[in-house]
């Protein structure tokens, strides 16, 4: 899969951003609606969204049904996150995954013990191929990274991982999925409080036990088929999770 969509929703957030600034769209107003602002920027629809998602996330826009984009700043606004992660598909989650830089600290294969076992249902003594990573915006060289996430591949995949240069690793799942001709189908996310470990905290450049919030992901082909998971360690001030939640029962509230 490539990863040329998501540079694409990259620099149409950045071409957004800087006209917003300069007051092509002022701060109060909001923008032309979705159709037409995609075919002004000569982009897709799906891409224009995830540009707008990340605008939102920066407090630049705010989006409601209904109601359009508004601009709600010239700039981003201090404080928020260093990465945030707005996930409504599988799509919009790997095209996160997509746009961070990797640096594979290690690979190599492990036995998983009784406690991993548990916590991702997988058979205790099966051997996985673990990828560690630090992880940071590729835009933002000089911050701390975001993330330590270590990665597990089932062993049959190993070869395929094992066989690309370090340097192009990219996303792993995507490799995955190319060399079993198969999408992914279900991702199964969990998030738990959890402090900065002394094995980290250097490399993380934050102090141990920092507050720290941890991201653990289960990766599905068809009817449960378990082909990845994945362990992502974030210093607290280095990580936002947005869920949006639809209403499914649309029915009249007014009485009958």
């Amino acid at each position: 899969m490539s990863s040329k969509p998501v540079k694409r929703y990259a620099a149409v957030a950045k071409r957004l951003a800087e006209e917003i600034a300069a007051g092509v769209y002022p701060v109060g107003g909001n923008l032309p609606n979705e159709p037409a602002l995609a075919e002004s920027l000569g982009v897709s629809r799906t891409t224009l969204r995830a540009a707008l998602v990340e605008l939102q996330e920066l407090g630049i826009v705010s989006r409601r049904p209904n109601r359009g984009t508004r601009v709600e700043s010239a700039k981003p606004v201090e404080g928020r996150a260093h990465y945030v992660q707005a996930i409504g598909s599988i799509e919009s989650l790997l095209h996160y995954a997509s746009s961070t830089q990797r640096l594979v600290q290690s690979i190599e294969l492990v036995v998983i013990d009784e406690e991993a076992a548990k916590l991702f249902d997988v058979a205790p003594g099966s051997r996985w191929l673990r990828v560690a990573q630090l992880r940071r915006d590729p835009d933002k060289p000089k911050a701390p990274p975001a993330c330590w996430t270590d990665v597990y591949v089932r062993a049959d995949f190993a070869e395929t991982i094992q066989a690309r240069p370090i340097g192009e690793l990219g996303a792993i799942i995507e490799l995955i999925e190319e060399a079993a001709g198969r999408r992914v189908v279900e991702i199964e996310q969990a998030l738990r409080a959890t402090g900065v470990p002394a094995c980290h905290a250097q490399a993380l450049l934050a102090l141990v036990d920092d507050h720290a919030l941890e991201v653990t992901r289960k990766y599905y082909f068809a009817a449960g088929e378990l082909v990845e998971f994945s362990v992502s360690l974030y210093p607290a001030d280095r990580f936002t999770s947005v869920t949006r939640l639809v209403r499914s029962d649309l029915g009249d509230l007014r009485p009958a």
